[in-house]
C-alpha cells in the first residue's frame, strides 16, 4: 500500500512572465517501508516535493495523500497531529533552539506531539539516538559547541525521536565527510530495514542514491 502518493501534482512559483513550474503534473507513489532517493540539478524541485509529501506545502494543483487520506480538506490542527504521528524531518538547515541542550533539542517534537513534558524513558532514547549519530556523551552540551556537520546529526535524532513511519530527509549529508555521511546512511539503512522506516531522501550525493533502493529523478 502506498504510504505517500502525489497525482498530477504542480507547483508554481510567481506571476505572470515571472512564472516557473518546479513541478509539472508529477506522479509518485512510495509504498511504506521502501527507500527512496530523489535526485536531480538545484532548483528541480527536490525540496518543493519534500514539503508536499510532508504536507507542510498545498501544490498548485493536484493530489497528495499520506496514508491513505487525502490532505486537501484536512484543518490545520488534525494536519498537525499527522504530521506529529507519522512524519520526521530533516531539513537543510540544522535550526537547532541556541538556548536547549541538545537532548532538550531532541525531545523537542515529542512536546508538540505529546503534549507534555519528557519521561526518562523518553530520555534514554534521546541519549541513544545521540550515540547513534556519533555524538555520545554530548547531551548537555549547546548548538553552539557543534559543528555544522554535527548539528545535522543532532537534527537527524530529532526526527527519529517520535518513531516516525515516514523520514523526509533534504540533503541528510550535505554538510557531512564521506565517513559520518556512510554511518549515518547506514543507521537510517539499519531502522529501514528492521522497524520498516520509510525513507524519502533527496540528495546530490551518488552515495546515498546508490544506497537506496530506488530513485526518483526530478
Amino acid at each position: 500500500m502506498a504510504v505517500l502518493e502525489v497525482r498530477q501534482v504542480s507547483q508554481i512559483y510567481g506571476k505572470k512572465e515571472r512564472r516557473r513550474h518546479v513541478l509539472d503534473r508529477l506522479d509518485l507513489q512510495i509504498e511504506a517501508g521502501e527507500f527512496v532517493a530523489v535526485t536531480g540539478p538545484s532548483g528541480c524541485g527536490k525540496t518543493t516535493l519534500l514539503c508536499i509529501l510532508g504536507a507542510l506545502l498545498q501544490p498548485t494543483s493536484g493530489e497528495v495523500w499520506l496514508d491513505g487520506q487525502l490532505i486537501r480538506g484536512i484543518n490545520e490542527a488534525e494536519l498537525a497531529d499527522l504530521r506529529a504521528q507519522k512524519i520526521g524531518f530533516v531539513f537543510q538547515f540544522p535550526a537547532l533552539l541556541p538556548t536547549l541542550t541538545l537532548l532538550e533539542n531532541i525531545l523537542l517534537p515529542l512536546t508538540f506531539s505529546q503534549g507534555k513534558g519528557r519521561s526518562r524513558e523518553d530520555g534514554s532514547r534521546a541519549i541513544k539516538l545521540l550515540e547513534q549519530v556519533g555524538l555520545a556523551g554530548r547531551e548537555k552540551d549547546l548548538p553552539f559547541t557543534l559543528s555544522g556537520g554535527e548539528q545535522r546529526r543532532v537534527a537527524v535524532a530529532r526526527a527519529l525521536i517520535n518513531r516516525p513511519q515516514i523520514l523526509l530527509a533534504d540533503e541528510p549529508t550535505g554538510a557531512l565527510d564521506q565517513g559520518t555521511g556512510e554511518r549515518l546512511i547506514d543507521l537510517l539503512e539499519t531502522l529501514n530495514e528492521t522497524e520498516g522506516l520509510t525513507l524519502v531522501l533527496a540528495t546530490h550525493d551518488a552515495l546515498v542514491a546508490r544506497r537506496a533502493r530506488r530513485e526518483v529523478k526530478l
